[in-house]
């Protein structure tokens, strides 16, 4: 964990003005707070604090244990069934507040911060996730295998909205991933290795993984299959998914917080502002978010916000380029053959323990042979590495997942380049010519003279001349993976742009070439 953070000595002098106003007691009767204080630590219990500086306590019933946020009804539950055991009075209000109180500062001051996570947890090499039952079971996953224990060296932290998993069955295999893929009406064979790709990112809590994006028309079962994907790794007993007229990023943050796995559902392009598109990067690539620190008004924190993310929605939702480079994105077509909820469900329900079994084995078989996998196929190395050294398991060549994750990513480029005025009248003025060079305002000129552009359709799309360079920065991802290169030159005090196809030929035909022409299938 490293060396914890120091507290501001204003937080300390709190500690002291409690415990001073804890024992402030009369000579012939103990105050109720202070006999609260007191039981509290007579039991086996040991307290902390997250990043944020959050307090958490870690309690021992029976045979097990059990993490609360000291702020949470959890606890609050938890000292009026000790106060009432003991004592067989009312706890009162008052008195309830002031040992919270004082409980939290001294966790903060006292305790040692604790990696407190949901759902997933990486501790000394090994993985471990909650099972969320009411035997607070965990699964620990090494390179020999997985096994279900209670003792867990990670501090666990539930929601309320955390519904449980089933005990995982060793016996799960590709056969159940396959009958998975079955209910989810994907257009791609590909599809269902991607989406087990990224399940199996779901255990990276510290690195980058990419964000699910389902696409498809009215009524293809959009939230339905985002459901299902999300309940394998991370299921929710209500908000299976959260649908926001308008998103903030405050609101990203907040929902961040409180669930492992993040579902929004009925994304439309124009909710991704470019704010939020920053802060879903963010989130993909576990980087940190700064926020104000729960106890000041004055002093940050940083926030690590790692979540695995799902959006869905009608449109071409990821159009910013950095949130396309850092997704994989999936159409999904209307069924041929109808179910009903009640049955999809009930299906998954009776399988449930199969599919996570198989995951399960999958990330075994990448710790046992981490380091094989040599991808170095742009972002989301890491993730990308991860799946490929479980290639056995999931019955795969080595560098099945890295070509099919690259030719994902491509294809998605592809796609949006057709949309992107700008990309796409570049693409055509490229069309049979080995090279264009011109100046910026001859570029925005030129731009306009297509007869694919249409100024009331298309109005704000081609850049002012100012704004060229800038907006080639922001779309060069885009056109490198179309096969596009260019440069900036200046000659004769004028600032002039080169555009070149880096296989040289005709530009439009990289619209309808594949990234990878040899991808077999990955389960047999």
């Amino acid at each position: 964990m490293g060396k914890p953070k120091e507290l501001p000595e204003e937080d300390k002098q709190l500690a002291k003005q409690a415990e001073k106003a804890l024992n402030n007691e009369n000579d012939t009767k103990k105050s109720t707070a202070t006999e609260l204080k007191n039981l509290v630590f007579e039991q086996p219990i040991e307290f902390g604090y997250n990043e944020e500086f959050r307090a958490f306590a870690r309690v021992s019933i029976k045979d097990h244990h059990e993490v609360y946020a000291l702020d949470s009804l959890q606890f609050h539950d938890y000292l009026f069934q000790l106060y009432d055991e003991k004592t067989q009075n009312v706890l009162p209000k008052l008195t309830y507040d002031s040992v919270n109180e004082y409980l939290a500062t001294y966790s903060r001051v006292h305790g040692q911060q604790q990696n407190v996570v949901m759902r997933v947890g990486i501790n000394q090499g090994k993985y471990y996730l909650d099972l969320c039952n009411d035997q607070w079971q965990v699964v620990e996953v090494t390179k020999d295998g997985w096994q279900i224990t209670k003792d867990s060296p990670v501090w666990f932290y539930r929601t309320n909205d955390m519904a449980a998993l089933p005990i995982p069955n060793h016996h799960g295999g590709n056969q159940n991933l396959l009958e998975l893929g079955s209910y989810l009406n994907f257009k791609s064979d590909n599809s269902l290795d991607l989406i087990t790709g990224w399940l199996m990112g779901s255990f990276l809590v510290n690195s980058s993984r990419p964000i699910l994006v389902i696409q498809g028309i009215a009524g293809a079962g959009k939230t339905t299959a985002s459901r299902l994907i999300r309940g394998v790794v991370d299921p929710a007993k209500q908000k299976h998914s959260i649908s926001r007229p308008k998103l903030t990023v405050d609101s990203l943050a907040i929902d961040a917080i409180h669930q492992h796995t993040l579902v929004y559902d009925n994304f439309s392009a124009g909710t991704i502002t470019a704010e939020i598109s920053d802060m879903l990067c963010t989130m993909a690539t576990n980087q940190s978010y700064s926020k104000r620190a729960l106890y000041t008004d004055s002093d940050e924190v940083l926030v690590k916000l790692g979540r695995s993310i799902i959006i869905n929605g009608i449109d071409d939702l990821a159009k910013r380029q950095d949130l396309l480079d850092r997704s994989i994105i999936l159409e999904i077509e209307a069924p041929k053959k109808r179910r009903t909820e009640e049955e999809i469900y009930r299906w998954f329900t009776e399988n449930h323990s199969l599919i996570l079994g198989a995951l399960l084995n999958a990330v075994v078989d990448s710790l046992k042979y981490a380091g094989q996998s040599n991808f170095t196929g742009g972002r989301m190395v890491d993730w990308c590495r991860f799946v490929e050294n479980a290639h056995r398991e999931l019955g795969a060549t080595p560098r099945y997942f890295g070509d099919i994750y690259v030719k994902n990513r491509h294809q998605a480029a592809i796609n949006s380049a057709d949309t992107n005025p700008f990309v796409s009248g570049i693409l055509e003025l490229l069309d049979g010519k080995k090279q264009w060079r011109g100046k910026k305002s001859e570029l925005v000129s030129e731009l306009k003279k297509l007869d694919s552009y249409d100024p009331y359709e298309n109005h704000g799309a081609i850049p002012k001349t100012n704004k060229v360079a800038e907006r080639l920065r922001r779309d060069q991802p885009i056109l490198k993976q179309v096969g596009i290169e260019y440069e900036e030159t200046k000659s004769k005090g004028n600032m002039y742009v080169t555009f070149k196809h880096r296989t040289g030929g005709n530009s439009m035909s990289t619209l309808s070439t594949p990234a990878n022409q040899n991808i077999d299938t990955a389960v047999s």
